[in-house]
């Protein structure tokens, strides 16, 4: 998987990050079947059909940061949901880790993202 040794949350045997969110994030459902969820795994390979999925979504921003493990399923989610017809914004940001929009320590990358995101909003 792309990325997954450059991701600050690492994910797998002895990642305590991995270990504590998959589990949080899936509660009583168990991970094969997430995997074919289309509300929990939209991005997921196991999906079918897929035509259809997001029909009806309002416009959508997808940020993601060119470092983390997510970045392949970011651009997924934005294919598909513009085959669907929605009006997607992609914004990937070179070498940003996940989630870098909350790290202080990541700028300019952070502020020049959130008025990336803000003008979009105002449109």
């Amino acid at each position: 998987m792309r990325n997954a040794a450059t991701d600050i949350f690492a994910n797998g045997p002895g990642a305590r990050f991995g270990e504590y969110a998959v589990p949080a994030y899936l509660g009583p459902i168990k991970l094969e079947e997430a995997k074919t969820n289309r509300y929990l795994s939209p991005s997921s390979p196991r999906i079918s059909p897929v035509e259809g999925l997001f029909r009806g979504f309002p416009k959508t921003f997808i940020s993601a940061g060119g470092a983390e493990i997510i970045l392949d399923d970011s651009m997924v989610a934005a294919e598909r949901l513009k085959a669907d017809g929605v009006d997607v914004t992609v914004d990937i940001v070179p070498d940003a880790v996940h989630d870098f929009m909350v790290f202080t320590w990541h700028e300019p990358e952070r502020t020049e993202a959130l008025r990336r995101v803000c003008n979009w909003l105002d449109d």
